[in-house]
């Protein structure tokens, strides 16, 4: 049985989630993701997604990753 792979989502340079809100994943390809975000909550700890929220983002899957 194939015990699969994850993938986590990019963080910034210090290491911090900058896509707090993904709620739909999709692949597009082999080696394609899209992943759609939420809106982010208000208030001071929601702060850091809003940049990313309501959005869609493609990931491309590093070579090396599968």
């Amino acid at each position: 049985m194939d015990e699969g792979t994850v993938y986590r989502l990019p963080t910034d340079a210090d290491g911090r989630t900058v896509y707090g809100t993904p709620e739909g994943v999709s692949w597009v390809s082999s080696d394609h993701l899209v992943v759609v975000s939420d809106r982010a909550k208000k208030g001071a700890a929601s702060a850091p997604y809003r940049a990313k929220d309501q959005s869609i983002h493609l990931f491309l899957i590093p070579s090396a990753a599968r």
